[in-house]
């Protein structure tokens, strides 16, 4: 894949789950919008964020977004349409359906896992959701045990 924009809860929950260089592989760019690498108030994380394929960018044009979206959210649709850029990581479920409008296509942290255990770049989905939860990601039961089916892995 060529480019994609990147929200900030995707970019924490890869690294929570030791997968943050999955995008690496799998997108020759990632823009960040500004907004997202403030977000990022992880040390190492805004330092990975600033590196290549990694590509921190401001918003020239805003529009108009559903307020119950955070900063981030905001400015990775408004930079995707911007950009022209097709793709978004985004998790959030509102902010997901807010892109589709926008005519994007919205990724998860958990499509990014099934496409990079499809392409050899973890090895099993469900360690990934392990070690994302052990460093702190919530996720119901319900959603772990539809991921890992979703992943072949039950």
């Amino acid at each position: 894949m060529e480019i994609a924009v990147c929200d900030t809860s995707t970019l924490i929950r890869l690294r929570k789950g030791k997968a943050l260089h999955c995008l690496t592989h799998l997108f020759k760019k990632i823009c960040i919008p500004t907004g997202v690498q403030k977000e990022c108030l992880d040390h190492v994380l805004s330092e990975a964020s600033q590196k290549p394929p990694f590509e921190v960018q401001m918003v020239k044009n805003s529009f108009n977004l559903n307020k119950v979206l955070g900063l981030g959210e905001t400015e990775a649709i408004n930079l995707a349409v911007e950009l022209a850029v097709e793709i978004i990581l985004i998790d959030d479920e509102e902010a997901a359906k807010t892109a589709l409008k926008f005519n994007l296509t919205p990724l998860k942290s958990k499509d990014i896992l099934l496409i990079a255990k499809e392409n050899g770049m973890i090895t099993s989905v469900k360690a990934t959701l392990d070690t994302m939860r052990a460093n702190g990601e919530n996720f119901t039961d319900n959603m772990y045990r539809k991921i890992i089916k979703e992943a072949g892995e039950i």
